[in-house]
């Protein structure tokens, strides 16, 4: 509609028509304006979005646990051997501790007592406090009973089962105490 030979800003016509020189510069594909994204693809992009984070965030995740698991897996190379070796030589020291009380043998029973405890301290950095202290007050009663032993004059058959059963029953409240704390993981440190 021209009017006077000027046209109208809404005229249907012009705006169909593509400014001169705009030809060139406006893309083919390009969605028009005052037309809406339809909204399947809206729904794809927030999507793919939400995939790929997700993706990296599971991605992160598991970097993360397998930097953990590493750090473990390496502390149990480092410390088993030095657990188990702690573990035997204690475990030996028990023995002969008890066998020299057994015999009687008052001179050397404080050295054997002496050389129990410095086997349990090589295990305390791997123990927590909890399996510590309670084997810590179960070592000094076995000590007592070592001594006791090692003292008694009266050698009697009977005198002396006694004391090797209280030995078996020490025996096996250590190992199943030590073994549980060094090896099974019930340690304050993981194992």
């Amino acid at each position: 509609m021209k009017e006077n030979g000027l046209t109208s800003p809404n005229d249907p016509e012009d705006a169909r028509r593509p400014a001169k020189g705009s030809e060139a510069l406006e893309p083919q594909n390009r969605v028009p304006r005052g037309t809406e994204v339809p909204k399947a693809q809206f729904r794809l992009t927030v999507l793919s979005l939400v995939v790929a984070l997700a993706s990296v965030l599971v991605t992160g995740w598991l970097q993360w646990e397998n930097q953990r698991l590493q750090e473990d897996l390496k502390h149990y190379e480092v410390s088993f051997p030095l657990r188990q070796e702690s573990y035997a030589a204690f475990m030996r020291t028990f023995y002969e501790a008890f066998d020299t009380a057994y015999t009687g043998n008052t001179m050397t029973i404080h050295l054997s007592v002496y050389e129990l405890e410095t086997q349990f301290f090589t295990l305390e950095p791997f123990l927590s406090d909890d399996d510590r202290a309670s084997l810590w007050d179960q070592l000094l009663q076995y000590e007592g009973m070592l001594l006791k032993l090692a003292a008694d004059r009266d050698r009697a058959k009977g005198a002396l089962d006694g004391y090797f059963e209280s030995y078996v029953w020490y025996r096996n409240a250590f190992r199943r105490q030590l073994y549980g704390s060094l090896f099974e993981g019930t340690d304050g440190e993981g194992a």
